[in-house]
């Protein structure tokens, strides 16, 4: 079949994993890359996306009403936020400074969603069910800047005849089409190393990221349009 074209619009997102990952130690290298063969289908869609607060989304974590006001500078000048940060993602994040002015400023209030997610050798990827939107995050640590992947719909194409080393699985369903094919996604996560699971993610939407909060585990990300993956907090 011919590929689908898929009107899509620009989205913001971030992640984070249920086993907690330490920022301070050396990522782990994953085992090689399996090499997929697909069949022709839609490609999948990568990049950042922003989407309408359903209305069925509940903020699954409690706000405070400390809201933080964080100071973007741009060339030089600082300017004060219009939209308050939400307090809820916590102020360590802050502490790097390319995460602070990549950022910028908020478009949108924070708000939640109950989703899916599932640790990997190299990072984590979350499911957020109901959109079938993907985040894949691969943390890099205290020297070195991760990476993101964000795609809102998936190939429909998913590995098979693959088998995992004894530990590790290969990942099914959604996040196992987004595994498949997207190469650079796969290379950087390697295998999964849990089943997946359930989980509460909070997140906030900006001029050039979004902050991504894990709220089972209390791990804050923060992820900007080009890529890079700060974190986790």
């Amino acid at each position: 079949p011919m590929p689908t074209e898929v009107a899509l619009i620009r989205r913001i997102a971030t992640l984070a994993p249920t086993a907690t990952l330490d920022p301070n130690a050396q990522r782990i290298e994953p085992t090689a890359s399996p090499t997929i063969t697909p069949f022709p289908s839609p490609t999948a869609y990568v990049g950042e996306f922003i989407s309408e607060v359903a209305p069925e989304d509940d903020i699954l974590s409690p706000r405070r009403n400390d809201p933080l006001s964080v100071v973007v500078v741009e060339s030089g000048v600082a300017s004060a936020c219009p939209l308050p940060i939400d307090a809820v993602f916590g102020t360590g994040w802050q502490t790097e400074n390319r995460a602070v002015n990549g950022l910028g400023c908020p478009i949108q209030e924070m708000f939640g969603f109950e989703g899916k997610v599932q640790v990997f050798e190299g990072g984590v990827m979350y499911l957020r069910e109901p959109t079938s939107e993907v985040w894949a995050i691969a943390p890099g640590g205290l020297a070195i800047v991760g990476e993101h992947w964000s795609v809102t719909q998936s190939a429909g194409v998913f590995p098979a005849g693959l088998t995992a080393p004894d530990g590790f699985f290969v990942p099914e369903g959604v996040l196992g089409s987004v595994w498949a094919t997207v190469a650079d996604a796969r290379d950087a996560l390697g295998f999964a190393s849990t089943q997946l699971q359930d989980v509460d993610i909070n997140i906030q939407r900006f001029d050039g990221g979004t902050l991504f909060l894990d709220v089972t585990t209390g791990q804050v990300f923060a992820l900007l349009v080009n890529g890079s993956a700060f974190g986790p907090y």
